[in-house]
């Protein structure tokens, strides 16, 4: 997803919980707050300084991952029970330095309820201070409160630095080390926390989930509206299986019926071939053939020429038996009488209607020498 996008979507679904809560309005680049809790889920909730806790542990642990797995059967990390988010750098002397930001639990059942993720906002800070090598801290105002983060040689520390509200009076104050500082206004510094949301680690999102909320979706009732519309799908799903199956093999049916057809008329035509062949070899054995072929193949051109087409060629003795087809027999007879390149002519079967012509046998001998 674009990042503009993706900040667009959680700054029209999110909330900010201070000493105050906040609904966030997108308006053009920045954003503000509203003071107001919506009645709607919210995507995310970033929980203030107010109620969270930080803290840090070193362990003799040169792997960040194997710190991090250690860090969660750690006890007592914080003066509450609540919700715990890890982070981990390392350190000199092959050790890894394991961060702890801890929100509520009491907070989180009180006003998190309805959110998908819950973040610290401490957290957050950590993850962009972490990105970034200079500067090392970072202030941002919201509303009546300021809010610092730095990154020192102790490590992560974050504070309230000022806090004033109409409920409540008072003011909170720390030193700055003096290190550079980066300062936002209300809508920069919301809009610094939603794209440090881009840097969360893909481990800690399971960390960031709301596992309450996300149990009850499954409810009895839940479950049985995602198996009824799970059986609408499958059996949608198999109704166009089978009817792109169905098709499939009426395809296939027609196109093997179409190779069918023409594997026969190959055959046909080998057929064809083979009684052609076996014809040639027959004149080719016949000892006449050498003086009967030149004035053969002239009389079937010449009768080719008068419209008949001779199919069938066969030799007895000096008598050769022509088998053809033309529009008029009589025609054909008339030629073959007048013709000087052969005697006796005659019909040896009658003729019959093929296909709009004359289908007939022919008896001749031809004159050699």
């Amino acid at each position: 997803m674009h990042l503009s996008a993706m900040i667009k979507l959680l700054a029209n679904r999110c909330r900010f919980h201070g000493a105050e809560s906040y609904v966030l309005d997108l308006e053009g680049k920045g954003v503000k707050g509203l003071q107001g809790v919506s009645e709607s889920k919210a995507l995310l909730t970033i929980v203030g300084k107010e109620h969270t806790f930080e803290t840090h542990k070193d362990l003799p642990i040169s792997s960040k991952k194997e710190a991090l797995l250690a860090a969660k059967h750690m006890k007592d990390v914080a003066p509450f029970a609540g919700q715990i988010y890890t982070a981990a750098s390392s350190i000199d002397g092959g050790k890894t330095r394991v961060y702890f930001f801890v929100i509520k639990q009491t907070f989180i059942d009180e006003q998190c309820r309805d959110s998908l993720f819950i973040l610290p906002e401490s957290y957050l800070l950590f993850l962009r201070l972490n990105k970034q090598t200079v500067p090392n801290s970072i202030s941002g105002s919201f509303r009546e409160r300021l809010i610092h983060g730095e990154f020192s040689k102790d490590g992560f520390s974050c504070e309230l630095l000022s806090l004033m509200s109409t409920k409540e009076s008072g003011f909170f104050s720390a030193v700055q080390s003096g290190a550079e500082v980066q300062n936002f206004e209300q809508g920069e510094y919301i809009m610094l926390l939603l794209k440090s949301v881009t840097l969360l680690p893909s481990g800690s999102y399971s960390q960031a989930l709301n596992l309450p909320l996300l149990k009850s979706f499954w409810s009895p009732r839940f479950i049985k509206t995602s198996a009824i519309s799970l059986a609408v799908f499958f059996a949608s799903y198999m109704s166009i299986a089978s009817g792109y199956l169905i098709l499939k093999e009426n395809t296939l049916s027609s196109q093997l019926a179409k190779q069918q057809s023409s594997i026969n008329e190959l055959f046909a035509k080998q057929g064809q071939l083979e009684n052609m062949n076996a014809q040639l070899e027959g004149l080719a054995n016949n000892p006449l053939f050498e003086q009967l072929s030149a004035p053969l193949w002239l009389l079937i051109t010449e009768l080719a020429d008068k419209g008949a087409d001779v199919s069938l060629v066969n030799f007895s003795g000096s008598d050769i038996t022509l088998r053809m087809k033309a529009s008029k027999s009589t025609d054909i007879m008339h030629f073959l009488a007048t013709s000087s390149a052969l005697e006796n002519p005659e019909i040896v079967s009658p003729a019959v209607k093929s296909g709009g012509k004359e289908l007939f046998t022919v008896k001749i001998t031809l004159v050699v020498g």
